[in-house]
């Protein structure tokens, strides 16, 4: 199943897979479920990246879609934390060293500091946006990682439901590593 996700939410492969269901297979009706899907996706994508999210976001609250604006901007949000959080964890609360003998360890250092400084502000704003939406609403719900752990306890035995749950913070954490990388770099130019 996540190798047939990931066909349909990859631009061109979402797009071959079509013309095959089309052409090879004569099925125009699968062919537009699989780019309904792709359109899905990238639409959920759109709304996770800092900036596009929140203009995106904007968008809908203009033509009154108040749902879609408030999933866009929350998602965007989000991700302005993780990376703000990462960045503030290797340049605030981790000095930069600059001894060419602790080179190697401060990259080390700055990396991993990166990372759970991400981890942290993607926990941070799960647990802001779950607390904020239960406040609002009688049928307030579990945000990010929490509504991943809701699923999982749901359906224990779904090995999906579990990687969800997995991926959420080592995904925050690989853009907390991107981001410390790039510190270290401007820190440490060749």
């Amino acid at each position: 199943q996540t190798q047939i996700n990931f066909i349909d939410a990859t631009p061109l492969l979402s797009q071959l897979k079509s013309l095959h269901e089309v052409f090879a297979q004569n099925d125009l009706v699968k062919a537009l479920a699989t780019q309904r899907k792709f359109l899905i996706i990238t639409n959920a994508t759109i709304d996770g990246i800092p900036l596009l999210g929140h203009i995106k976001g904007l968008g809908h609250y203009v033509i009154g879609d108040f749902s879609r604006g408030h999933n866009a901007m929350k998602r965007s949000s989000r991700t302005t934390v993780v990376i703000l959080s990462a960045y503030f964890a290797c340049t605030i609360a981790l000095p930069a060293t600059t001894s060419t003998a602790a080179a190697t360890a401060s990259l080390q250092a700055t990396i991993t500091a990166s990372s759970i400084g991400s981890v942290i502000g993607g926990l941070s704003m799960d647990t802001l946006i779950t607390l904020i939406e239960n406040a609002m609403s009688k049928n307030g719900s579990a945000y990010g990682v929490y509504n991943a752990f809701a699923e999982m306890v749901k359906n224990p035995l779904d090995i999906g439901k579990m990687f969800d749950f997995v991926m959420g913070p080592v995904l925050d954490a690989l853009i907390g590593a991107f981001v410390g990388f790039k510190v270290y770099q401007s820190l440490h130019p060749p």
